[in-house]
């Protein structure tokens, strides 16, 4: 992402359609990293610093996403690796159905971010974007917007 473009910016641009929470806490953010078998990505902790969770169109496959709060990531990916599932990824979100995305352990770093049916399973793993770096500027923005290819 550009130095005079920080994500709190981008996201907060006013043809975006992303509906943040408020931001997760240090604490929180230390709990995460401290949860986490990889080393997290700066632009998920900034984007962290920002915002703890929200929802809103993005540029992307499923189109729509929910992002989880740290809480709610590390409740999921705590279910999902106690059943032996998904052991090759780290989950932070979804799009209210079925599609589940988040990290591919599997490559990397930087992780490429993977949409994933949670019914078909680790199969249907489809990549969405190269990192996270690539991820956020998508987020907030319907697929047919002509401003979608902003870098990060």
């Amino acid at each position: 992402m550009p130095s005079d473009q920080p994500i709190a910016g981008l996201l907060r641009q006013p043809d975006r359609d992303w509906k943040p929470n408020p931001p997760a806490s240090e604490e929180e953010i230390a709990r995460l990293r401290a949860a986490v078998r990889f080393q997290l990505p700066a632009e998920y902790i900034e984007l962290l610093r920002f915002c703890n969770g929200g929802h809103g169109e993005v540029d992307a496959p499923p189109l729509l996403f929910f992002m989880d709060s740290i809480a709610e990531a590390l409740e999921h990916n705590k279910v999902w690796n106690s059943e032996g599932r998904y052991l090759d990824f780290w989950f932070f979100g979804g799009n209210g159905g079925l599609e589940t995305l988040g990290f591919d352990l599997r490559v990397g770093p930087p992780h490429p971010i993977i949409m994933i049916d949670t019914i078909a399973g680790e199969e249907s793993a489809e990549q969405i974007a190269d990192s996270m770096a690539d991820f956020i500027p998508k987020m907030g923005l319907a697929s047919d917007r002509p401003d979608h290819d902003q870098p990060l």
